[in-house]
């Protein structure tokens, strides 16, 4: 499986990046950053231990790297949608806004319009 994850840093503070899940590896690539994360996800499912850098697993980075370009251009996924994205990350408010801080359910409701007012 292909995916790839547009916000950078977002609601959930993750970085910007794409990747490919089989039903042994991931192999995550943050392009902002030029870092790659490589996981067993047999010996490993938590994802605590990134295999990148390991040599004793450069043969499976390799072919999971090889995956990865051809899923991408097959998608015809060409970062046309990659553009930097505001500094408060895509949730975020653009720069010079106030921010309004958050609502509470009855002040969110008591703030929008209803059904009957449309």
């Amino acid at each position: 499986m292909y995916y790839r994850y547009y916000h950078d840093p977002g609601d959930h503070n993750t970085r910007a990046h794409y990747g490919i899940r089989t039903a042994t590896h991931k192999l995550i690539y943050y392009w902002k950053q030029d870092a790659w994360e490589l996981f067993d996800l047999r010996n490993d499912p938590d994802e605590l231990r990134n295999l990148a850098g390991d040599p004793a697993h450069a043969r499976t980075l390799a072919q999971l790297k090889q995956q990865l370009t051809q899923l991408k251009a097959s998608l015809k996924d060409e970062d046309q949608f990659a553009k930097e994205q505001p500094k408060e990350g895509v949730g975020g408010v653009p720069a010079g806004t106030p921010a309004l801080g958050r609502l509470t359910v009855a002040e969110a409701m008591a703030s929008s319009p209803s059904a009957t007012d449309e």
